[in-house]
């Protein structure tokens, strides 16, 4: 639930940190329905879940890789296209 507000407040700041935020919604809610159906006996589909949720997981954050990387690549193109004008 905090995820989501999480998630839309940040879409006002910046569109990489909402789409980090908005893969981790869908890993949480695996998560969880892996662990309910686990408690329910349901051993198949809580296994099912717990794959899933263990691909979202580390697949959040590499919106995050791109964001520094992009600031790094723009400046040494501008500064050289100032310095040949």
């Amino acid at each position: 639930m905090i995820t989501t507000i999480f998630t839309i407040c940040s879409l006002r700041t910046n569109i990489v940190f909402f789409s980090a935020l908005f893969t981790l919604i869908f890993a949480f809610g695996c998560a969880a329905g892996a662990f309910w159906n686990l408690a329910l006996g349901h051993a198949e589909l809580g296994k099912k879940l717990t794959i899933v949720s263990n691909i979202y997981i580390p697949l959040s954050p590499l919106p995050l890789f791109g964001f520094p990387t992009s600031f790094l690549g723009n400046e040494g193109r501008e500064v050289l296209d100032l310095q040949t004008f």
